[in-house]
């Protein structure tokens, strides 16, 4: 029954089905979730699941799965990015070494909103870090995020360009 489905579960297979995607990976219903097993298995695939994605969907605005994201947004006024915080972050290297990266976290509570809610979530910083090609929906725009560009659809003109990326040896 669909309806058991949430929302905004629902949602991503209509963007993926609009796009003409064939597949849709959600890790909610693609990893056992009270398997620790499960979980170590495929925990170790996120990198070639996000690399080898043909786009990763991120309902950033997204309060949680019931929520959706399609809707409606309102752009910002044009300001200046946010004071940088930095985060230093651990991860495994292709050869099995232990390596470090720094992400620069910018806040946007100067233009009147506050973090987005997936950018509390520490699944949501990874899924963000190793995908090589993002469909955003943010509370204010869409944006499209690939190795070179970052693009507001519908223009959010306050919106930094900044983009995180993990070393090139991540994506080995």
């Amino acid at each position: 029954d669909p309806a058991l489905i949430p929302q905004t579960i629902r949602e991503a297979i209509e963007v993926t089905s609009k796009f003409g995607v064939r597949y849709l990976w959600v890790d909610a219903y693609c990893i056992v979730q009270d398997s620790r097993e499960d979980k170590n298995v495929e925990l170790t695939q996120l990198r070639r699941i996000f690399r080898d994605a043909f786009f990763t969907i991120i309902a950033s605005a997204a309060e949680s799965a019931s929520a959706g994201f399609l809707h409606d947004r309102t752009p910002t006024e044009s300001s200046e990015a946010g004071s940088p915080e930095l985060v230093r972050l651990p991860y495994w290297c292709a050869d099995g070494r232990l390596g470090a990266m720094t992400a620069e976290l910018i806040r946007d509570a100067h233009l009147g909103r506050s973090p987005e809610p997936a950018d509390q979530r520490a699944w949501c910083l990874e899924e963000r870090l190793l995908s090589v090609r993002k469909l955003v929906y943010t509370t204010a725009t869409l944006q499209y995020d690939c190795l070179t560009a970052v693009s507001p659809i519908g223009g959010d003109p306050g919106m930094s360009l900044r983009r995180d990326r993990l070393p090139p040896v991540m994506f080995a």
